[in-house]
């Protein structure tokens, strides 16, 4: 997984409010991603593929799709397998991209499996003139390489992106709970200033 050290602006208060209302509190949060604490029981995901592979070295392509949203739906998610383009809500992309050696029957690919989070952000100018982002941000990804006979690459592929979906549910309360626990150390900071924020955070129920 890809650790990118970012500033994230953490608005704690008793529910989203608008940016820089008076009654907001802010905490500093680094190298944490506090979406991690939106995923719940009822989040969505979307599972797309992209198969870049020529010479018959994925196959199951739509199998593969139907394997990671049974692992997410096993795990009180749901998961959709769209026929089309259509995204909703999160999003699982499944990419391999690689090629069957010329004259014989081996494979050579590379595959990433990347968990995108669907949120609402905003950006305040001249502290009158708010701009919207409504999309997808990066929560999590893994990737590799496969080589070998293309007799049984499909069935690897498919494999291979099963385990790393296991790798990502088994992520979700590890990050979860390390991301509450920096956002109420944070919170602790600011503690004599705005104690609603640190006693909102300490009582925060991960469910």
């Amino acid at each position: 997984m890809k650790k990118i050290i970012f500033l994230i602006l953490v608005i704690l208060s008793f529910g989203i409010k608008p940016a820089f209302a008076a009654d907001e509190t802010t905490a500093f949060v680094f190298g944490h991603n506090p979406n991690w604490l939106y995923l719940t029981d009822d989040s969505t995901f979307t599972v797309v593929a992209s198969d870049q592979v020529s010479g018959g070295c994925w196959t199951s392509v739509k199998a593969s799709q139907n394997a990671i949203a049974l692992e997410l739906q096993r795990s009180g998610y749901n998961a959709l397998v769209p026929d089309g383009d259509k995204l909703e809500g999160n999003a699982v992309f499944l990419t391999v991209l690689g090629y069957r050696s010329e004259n014989s029957q081996r494979c050579s690919v590379t595959w990433e499996l990347e968990v995108w989070f669907y949120n609402v952000s905003s950006v305040l100018f001249k502290k009158k003139h708010k701009v919207i982002r409504i999309g997808r941000s990066q929560l999590w990804d893994t990737s590799g390489i496969l080589t070998g006979p293309k007799s049984d690459m499909s069935e690897r592929i498919k494999t291979t992106f099963v385990e790393a979906i296991q790798k990502f549910l088994v992520e979700i309360p590890k990050q979860r709970k390390e991301t509450l626990d920096a956002i109420i150390s944070a919170a602790k900071i600011i503690k004599d200033d705005h104690p609603e924020a640190f006693k909102f955070w300490s009582s925060y129920a991960l469910d």
